[in-house]
C-alpha cells in the first residue's frame, strides 16, 4: 500500500464496494489506517481490505473564476463542472433592519423574508406568510434588500 499523508481523503473498493469515501488516519496499529466516513457504517477498516484507492483532490480557496475559464480554455469541460458543482460562494453577511432576502427554511421552500425589530424570543426575521426564524435557520439566503444599520 503507498504512503499517504494523515488527512488523505480517498474513494476506494472496501470489501468488495465500490465508491466508500475513506480517511487516511495513520492509526497506531498498523493494520487500521483507514477510516470509513462515509455510509452507514464509520469505522476502521483493515489494509488488506482496502483496494483501488483514488484520494481526492482538495483545492482551497482561491482564483475559482480564473481556475476554471483556464481549464474550459484547456479542454478540461468536465473538470470545471464538477469545481463549480462543488463550490458555492460564502453566505452573505446578515443584512441590517428592514433587510429582505430570498431563503428557504426547515422544508417550507423558498419565500421573502423580512429583518423586523428584534423578538425577545430571538426570531427576528418574518417571512411574507407569517413564519418567525433566527438568521441562522435560513437556508442560503440571496440580498433583496439591505436594510438599514441602528445607531446602538
Amino acid at each position: 500500500m503507498s504512503t499517504y499523508e494523515r488527512g488523505t481523503v480517498a474513494v476506494a473498493t472496501v470489501r468488495g464496494v465500490p465508491n466508500v469515501r475513506i480517511a487516511f488516519a495513520d492509526a497506531d496499529d498498523t493494520r487500521y489506517q483507514w477510516f470509513v466516513i462515509s455510509g452507514d457504517a464509520a469505522d476502521w477498516v483493515p489494509n488488506d481490505a482496502i483496494t483501488d484507492i483514488n484520494p481526492l483532490v482538495v483545492i482551497h480557496n482561491g482564483d475559482w473564476p480564473s481556475l476554471i475559464r483556464l481549464l474550459r480554455e484547456s479542454g478540461f469541460d468536465s473538470l470545471p463542472d464538477q469545481i463549480e458543482a462543488q463550490t458555492k460562494p460564502p453566505r452573505i453577511p446578515e443584512p441590517g433592519l428592514w433587510g429582505v432576502v430570498e431563503a428557504g427554511c426547515d422544508g417550507l421552500g423558498r419565500r421573502t423574508w423580512l429583518h423586523v425589530n428584534e423578538n425577545p424570543a430571538g426570531n427576528d426575521w418574518a417571512s411574507t406568510d407569517g413564519w418567525h426564524r433566527v438568521w441562522a435557520d435560513l437556508e442560503n439566503p440571496t440580498l433583496v434588500r439591505p436594510g438599514i444599520e441602528v445607531a446602538s
